[in-house]
């Protein structure tokens, strides 16, 4: 088998990376096995230095140009490279030919590096403010190196790759009054280019102008009053003049005679400019000397975001509290104010700002008032199953140093659920459609957002009867219907209907035994699920010891912790839907479980935490589970 393809090309352009390998098919040798190294090793002959093949196989090698290719001249360079297998053959090398391809390389002109511009030069009074960075610019699509030699001079930049622009800087440190001298020296591989670089130091020893500060910052909220003046202090030997070229620099007086002033600069015409950042420079100089303010304005978009009284909250939410300000050295501070379940609460936050800007998420404080839930009953029940909080918030903004209230406002009558807002207003992990045996459990909660007054439960199906209840609004409502007393069949299916929200009930056929789980949802209300697979309960008595010496030749074992768990194990039994594996998986997650069994409600923890890894078999859709009893 020839070596294919017969021919390579390749296009490569001075001063950039060689082009990538190509990847050539041959037929090797059979060879005798011997001990050498160089035995069936394969290598390339070729009168050219510019191309290389290498990573041998069986079947393939890679053909490349290499970085020789930038010595060629400009135009077409073409070669032959013949590759061999070595055999060693009665302790003699034997070099066989495996086939010969040609190679073609066009080199073309890269474009040349152009550094702009061709020196550079500094002029800096002794007596002012070092002066401002310059910089050069580079053009290129090389690797570059750039080499500076001089300690007073600084760079951005000292090599890359690519176009870049590089920014020096002078360093005061040491400087005297004279010239000082050096060169840059621009490396691309191809070319050397030389950038003077000149720093003319001098010192005014008459003339005088010190300002201080040499910053100023200012914020501004939209739609709110200018942030007011700071000023800026002086001490000028001459007649002098401030100035700006923006025009929200507001510059309280703008020319003086010699000696000592204090200035005030402000910010007008803000209403008009888009939220951003920007800069400008007060320029003051009194003909001798010039010298900048560096001044700094921030805009924020107008922000004052709290949550509504009119609307229920729920604490999993982003309930954030948003607030702006232009001030500084202030933060947000906040205090809730609530009651609950008769216990007052009155968590405090202070919240720095940054950029202006200072937010509060307050949802998961509330939801760790409210707290775990108790587990009431597991017979009949249609009532809200805890309270909602209801909270008032104090929204103010502080002095850090020393407590001074700039703003302060109040926000009442908050309402919070647990949770996050629900869909379709179902508080319910297991869905509106369960699957129950006829003396299993069904529980349902659900959203009464519009306080609608509900005085009946409408039951359809394989029941029909009317509950009459007492007639009540509540915001929520948990419902809980035992089905022990009805004589259903497998397969009789019931509906509930309570305002809008409809409950079909499957029942489902017994199996080997029944378990009922009620969990506390994330919304703070107890769902029930059924199994029906096989129960264990077993019981395990574990201890931890530990060994301490007690003389040269002896030591004691003691007993430090007694473990005496209860171990449940259950099978859920045939699953019917995927949205029962989400709901086990849900309850699995709750940190709040009660397995009922024989009448006895027992508070458990699962040590099964993820059903959605566990693959079952199709012939029985079932999931085991195991759970421990909870330590009181």
């Amino acid at each position: 088998m020839p070596i294919t393809p017969s021919s390579l090309a390749f296009t490569y352009t001075k001063g950039t990376d060689v082009p990538p390998y190509r990847l050539m098919e041959y037929q090797t040798l059979p060879i005798a096995p011997h001990s050498s190294p160089a035995n069936g090793q394969k290598f390339p002959q070729t009168d050219a230095d510019w191309v290389t093949a290498i990573n041998y196989t069986d079947t393939t090698f890679q053909v490349r140009t290499n970085s020789a290719a930038n010595n060629l001249s400009l135009g077409t360079h073409t070669t032959t490279v013949e590759i061999f297998q070595i055999a060693i053959e009665n302790n003699r090398q034997v070099n066989y030919p495996l086939g010969s391809f040609d190679v073609t390389i066009e080199v073309l002109e890269g474009q040349e590096s152009v550094v702009t511009p061709s020196s550079l030069s500094f002029e800096y009074d002794l007596s002012q403010n070092l002066p401002g960075p310059q910089q050069i610019e580079i053009n290129t699509w090389r690797n570059w190196f750039l080499n500076n030699s001089a300690s007073w001079l600084n760079a951005s930049e000292a090599s890359g790759r690519g176009d870049k622009t590089v920014t020096f800087n002078i360093d005061g440190s040491g400087l005297s009054v004279g010239i000082y001298n050096t060169s840059l020296t621009f490396n691309d591989g191809l070319i050397i280019k030389i950038i003077p670089v000149s720093l003319n130091v001098t010192q005014t020893i008459d003339d005088e102008l010190t300002i201080t500060p040499s910053q100023l910052d200012f914020q501004y909220v939209k739609s709110t009053s200018n942030p007011p003046p700071k000023t800026i202090d002086f001490i000028s030997s001459h007649d002098w003049t401030i100035s700006a070229i923006e025009g929200w620099v507001n510059i309280g007086i703008n020319t003086g005679v010699s000696g000592s002033h204090s200035v005030e600069i402000g910010v007008q015409n803000l209403e008009a400019l888009p939220v951003g950042e920007y800069n400008a420079m007060v320029t003051v100089t009194n003909g001798v000397i010039t010298k900048q303010v560096y001044v700094s304005l921030l805009i924020i978009e107008y922000l004052q975001n709290f949550p509504s009284p009119d609307i229920l909250h729920f604490t999993d939410d982003e309930n954030l509290i948003q607030v702006a300000t232009s001030n500084n050295n202030t933060c947000l501070k906040l205090l809730l104010d609530t009651v609950y379940n008769d216990s007052g609460y009155q968590p405090e936050y202070r919240v720095p700002f940054f950029k202006g800007i200072s937010s509060q998420n307050i949802g998961v404080e509330l939801a760790n008032i409210i707290g775990v839930q108790n587990l009431i009953t597991t017979e009949t029940f249609f009532d809200k199953p805890y309270n909602e909080i209801l909270v008032n918030i104090n929204v103010g903004e502080i002095h850090v140093f020393n407590g001074t209230t700039l703003i302060d406002s109040r926000i009442e009558n908050i309402n919070f659920l647990k949770g996050v807002r629900p869909d379709n207003g179902v508080l319910s992990e297991v869905g509106n459609k369960q699957y129950v045996t006829n003396t299993g459990v069904v529980s349902f909660s659900f959203l009464n957002e519009s306080r609608t007054t509900v005085s009946r439960i409408v039951v359809s199906g394989a029941i029909n009867q009317t509950i009459t209840i007492a007639p009540s609004s509540e915001l929520f409502y948990t419902f809980r219907f035992p089905l022990n007393g009805f004589n259903l069949k497998t397969g009789d299916v019931i509906t509930f209907s309570i305002l809008d929200q409809n409950i079909e009930v499957v029942i489902r056929e017994k199996d080997v035994d029944s378990s009922v789980f009620f969990w506390e949802n994330k919304w703070g209300c107890f769902d029930s699920l059924e199994f029906t697979g096989e129960y264990k309960k077993t019981s395990s008595l574990k201890h931890q010891t530990a060994n301490y010496v007690n003389n040269y030749n002896t030591s004691i074992t003691k007993i430090l912790d007694v473990d005496k768990g209860i171990k449940h194990d259950v099978n859920t039994g045939w699953i019917y839907a995927e949205s029962q594996i989400q709901a086990i998986h849900n309850m699995l997650q709750s940190r709040n479980i009660y397995l009922l069994k024989e009448g006895e409600l027992i508070n458990v923890v699962p040590k099964t935490r993820n059903i959605l890894l566990q693959k079952s078999k199709e012939s029985s859709p079932s999931r085991k589970l195991t759970f421990i009893n909870a330590e009181k």
